[in-house]
């Protein structure tokens, strides 16, 4: 039985991305205790401020639930625990430049394995949005410019840490829009940029179950209430190629 606790220095997209882990893992007889220190749309940057100034600015997620923890230092956290994984990812208006991320990678992977010395680091690679938000939001030519950015910054930001891994949630929301097709209705829960809770979180959750343990997800079958079977076996074939692709 697989049992580790990850941490996710992250935001909103985090949140989403281990909305179901729990409940996947659980089915496989595995327990995975996903907790995200939380602030909407937070970049690096603002992380790395909050540490120098000790910001109590954060709500604590776990495996998918408010924890009711408001007004949280990102010290208090890390500390509170030991953690086998932590993550960290960049905020997604930022997530293909790669000059955004340092110094400020750097200055919060160091200060976490201050405190946590023998936990192994991960990236999130974060969801490509679609490509009408690239082009009015971001002012780039559609969602394959970012999908193409995206990809190397993250891989430049797990070299840059020494990361063990990365988990690709961008990669697979990318296979699911260009390989099978789903439209953007299905795959995201706003204007193309949050996953949808039905299709969109659930992929990325398998996506993280996958390559955490090593587990084929193709043939999953946590159910989520309101989904179109249809739906969920392009998302199951998604996050099992994008996990394929990004083994550790």
């Amino acid at each position: 039985m697989a049992s580790f606790r990850i941490l996710c220095i992250g935001n909103s997209y985090s949140v989403g991305a281990t909305k179901y882990l729990h409940q996947i893992a659980k089915q496989y007889g595995d327990d995975i205790d996903a907790c995200n220190l939380y602030i909407g749309g937070c970049s690096l940057e603002r992380h790395a401020r909050n540490i120098r100034e000790e910001i109590p600015d954060y709500r604590i997620f776990r495996n998918g639930d408010w924890y009711g923890l408001p007004n949280v230092r990102i010290g208090d956290y890390i500390n509170a625990e030991k953690w086998d994984y932590i993550t960290f990812q960049q905020a997604s208006y930022l997530s293909y430049k790669w000059e955004s991320y340092q110094p400020y990678l750097t200055e919060i992977a160091e200060y976490a394995r201050s405190y946590n010395p023998n936990a192994k680091f991960l990236i999130h690679q974060t969801q490509v949005c679609s490509t009408t938000r690239c082009k009015r939001q971001f002012g780039i030519s559609g969602r394959d410019e970012m999908y193409e950015r995206l990809v190397e910054a993250y891989n430049n930001a797990a070299k840059s840490i020494d990361a063990v891994g990365i988990l690709p949630t961008g990669e697979a929301s990318q296979i699911a829009s260009e390989k099978y097709g789903v439209i953007d209705n299905l795959l995201y829960s706003d204007p193309g940029s949050h996953l949808s809770a039905r299709y969109g979180e659930y992929m990325a959750g398998l996506v993280w179950y996958s390559v955490l343990t090593g587990k084929n997800v193709a043939d999953d079958k946590y159910e989520i209430p309101g989904a179109d079977e249809r739906f969920t076996k392009l998302m199951r074939l998604s996050a099992q190629e994008a996990a394929d692709k990004y083994r550790f």
